[in-house]
């Protein structure tokens, strides 16, 4: 599942757009069987981070990715630059 396909089924209340999120976070994870997923000591630190306020912001806008984790380490990264031109 896309980020994108939770409008294409509608989803767009607060608690809808919650399960989205969930629906490709939590309970992928689930399906794939990942036996220590979650944010807390010791768990693997996958995770990838946005510039976005909150689950509804992140799914309207999807934002570029800041920083992507794999197993702790930093594997990729975005950065804007603004330039005023004279």
């Amino acid at each position: 599942m896309r980020l994108d396909d939770g409008h294409v089924a509608q989803l767009t209340l607060p608690h809808e757009l919650e399960q989205v999120m969930d629906m490709i976070t939590v309970n992928a994870a689930r399906a794939a069987r990942v036996a220590d997923y979650g944010i807390a000591p010791g768990m693997r630190a996958d995770l990838v981070v946005v510039d976005a306020p909150s689950v509804h912001e992140a799914l309207r806008l999807q934002p570029p990715r800041l920083h992507v984790l794999k197993d702790g380490r930093e594997v990729a990264r975005s950065s804007m630059t603004q330039e005023l031109v004279p």
